[in-house]
């Protein structure tokens, strides 16, 4: 996964893995972590919360973690409930 110019790996934690909740936004080895186990839903929303905290660290944002949530939320409620937008929104992004 790309966020700018910088490559984010995506690691996945076992059952045993007791490294995160969730999910967690590792900015030392530039990857985020996730619980395998998770609902599409969570895993969705999880992976949404650790993508903004990779854009907060990598821009220089520093938000706080209940900015962070508030954000997730939002878009993630943004998305679930306008998918033809969303998809207007990818498309013009990419040119299309």
């Amino acid at each position: 996964m790309r966020i700018g110019a910088q490559e984010i790996r995506i690691r996945y934690l076992t059952d045993g893995d007791n490294e995160c909740d969730m999910g967690k936004w590792d900015w030392m080895n530039c990857e985020i972590l996730l619980r395998k186990d998770l609902s599409l839903e969570a895993y969705s929303l999880t992976l949404l919360h650790e993508v903004i905290h990779a854009i907060s660290d990598l821009y220089g944002l520093d938000l706080k973690e209940s900015t962070v949530r508030v954000l997730e939320q939002g878009l993630g409620a943004w998305i679930k409930d306008n998918p033809s937008l969303v998809q207007d929104v990818i498309d013009g992004i990419q040119g299309e």
